[in-house]
């Protein structure tokens, strides 16, 4: 009689003679195989349903490490293979950009990287120069008129250099969620002042 693990929520059989567990999970993946699995060896449920075990809905990872990656990689990260024995490995895609301060070419170690080092980080941040208050206003004009983001690729720099900036300068800017406001009528005339 098959029975639910309640706490893991795996289908099970409990063997007569010894009493052991025995996953229908890993008994569908073996038939899948066609061979036994190996210590290491995980079953992962495609659609993320631990009671459906039909074949068309299991992979079998070489690892836990492939199998610990195939979850916490987006899809776009993540490169999955099988293997000659059916089972799946799974590999980080690294993705390689050009360096929009010096044009290298590096790989980009996290989503949201956009410089090859934190030398062209701050080159970056130099292309918006404050030397002077009235360069300190005009910036001011710019972050109140339109969204940080628009501002940003007038300069040619990221949103992230030009919030930098307003708060190196003591330059107030508006807030997340502001343009929004604005644009749905729900916010008008909360402007905070350039103070000297």
């Amino acid at each position: 009689m098959v029975s639910l693990h309640k706490k893991l929520g795996y289908c099970y059989v409990t063997e007569s003679k010894t009493g052991k567990f025995i996953y229908a999970h890993r008994v569908a993946a073996e038939e899948l195989l066609k061979r036994g699995l190996l210590p290491g060896e995980v079953v992962h449920h495609i659609n993320g349903n631990r009671e459906d075990n039909s074949v068309s809905n299991l992979m079998v990872f070489k690892t836990q490490s492939d199998h610990v990656r195939y979850h916490n990689l987006k899809e776009s990260q993540r490169e999955t293979i099988q293997l000659e024995d059916g089972s799946y490995t799974c590999k980080e895609i690294h993705v390689r950009k050009n360096c929009p301060v010096c044009n290298e070419l590096f790989i980009q170690k996290k989503e949201k990287q956009k410089y090859c080092s934190q030398y062209c980080t701050k080159k970056d941040q130099e292309l918006l120069p404050i030397n002077s208050e009235e360069d300190r206003i005009k910036l001011y004009k710019k972050v109140w008129d339109k969204p940080m983001t628009d501002v940003a690729k007038e300069y040619n720099v990221s949103d992230t250099a030009v919030k930098k900036k307003c708060i190196k300068y003591s330059i107030p800017f508006p807030r997340i969620g502001f343009w929004n406001k604005i644009k749905n009528n729900k916010l008008e005339g909360q402007f905070c002042p350039l103070l000297s």
